[in-house]
């Protein structure tokens, strides 16, 4: 082999590690899709609607505001409403 030689497969193998290496630095190309206005009030929606999901009715919440509190406080204390069995249980 020759000198001239030596070179040139030095320098082609330089190449490739310099490719390589921009490779390795350049972020991946990225697959994001502009959403269209339909799409993004679908999804806003969706969101709404799964947060209401865990709402009250307004009318559970208008008769809650009726019950005194020593009641509420006594309901949650004995984790619900007695039956009528249950009359004189602790």
């Amino acid at each position: 082999m020759t000198k001239a030689d030596k070179q040139a497969e030095e320098i082609a193998a330089l190449r490739r590690e310099v490719a390589e290496l921009k490779a390795k630095v350049d972020p991946p190309k990225s697959d994001f899709k502009p959403m269209s206005d339909a799409e993004w009030r679908d999804q806003m929606h969706q969101m709404q609607e799964r947060r209401m999901s865990y709402a009250m009715h307004p009318s559970v919440v208008r008769d809650l505001n009726v019950i005194p509190d020593d009641v509420c406080k006594d309901i949650v204390g004995r984790g619900g409403i007695r039956g009528p069995s249950q009359g004189g249980k602790s």
